[in-house]
């Protein structure tokens, strides 16, 4: 995809530029607003929003937007009782 064509699907879909996404990856130092993983060359973040207002929240990596938000269909009581049980589970050792 040229440079052109992402930024008008940008533009389509987050109403960003091209440019707006890359400051917000900047100002997150290019990391995964959740887990900090940063992607290899090649490999991008993800622009995350909210689904029902299409407001932009940040860039996330695949895992964390689709695995983590998307599978929790984007409820945080599904993502505290998660945290809860992974809590309840932890003997504090660290891998």
């Amino acid at each position: 995809m040229t440079r052109q064509e992402r930024d008008r699907y940008y533009r389509r879909k987050y109403g960003m530029t091209l440019k707006q996404v890359v400051a917000m990856f900047q100002r997150q130092r290019g990391r995964c607003a959740i887990c900090g993983w940063k992607p290899r060359p090649g490999r991008r973040l993800y622009v995350d929003h909210d689904h029902k207002t299409g407001r932009v929240r940040g860039g996330l990596c695949y895992r964390c937007n689709y695995r983590l938000l998307g599978r929790g269909l984007e409820n945080p009581l599904h993502h505290a009782r998660a945290a809860r049980y992974l809590r309840s589970t932890f003997d504090g050792r660290t891998l």
